[in-house]
């Protein structure tokens, strides 16, 4: 029985994580097709909704063997 809730949770996590790199993914297509690049929307008073590329984090965050592909990110 513990074995089959562990793999309960482990596809539950997998499947949220895949979720939420979709809803990502998707989200900064429609950035993409619909503003243009360096415009802003006002979402409320102190947050705005700017579409910016920031090309330093990939040699940031990734190994250094990826850092300049765009398997994993929309650029």
């Amino acid at each position: 029985m513990s074995e089959d809730r562990s793999r309960f949770f482990t596809l539950t996590f997998l499947g949220f994580s895949a979720l939420i790199a979709l809803a990502d993914q998707l989200i900064k297509w429609l950035v993409q097709q619909s503003m243009a690049y360096g415009q802003s929307v006002e979402i409320t008073p102190f947050f705005n909704w700017v579409h910016v590329w920031n090309k330093g984090a990939a040699s940031v965050s990734l190994p250094m063997a990826v850092a300049g592909s765009d398997i994993f990110l929309l650029r």
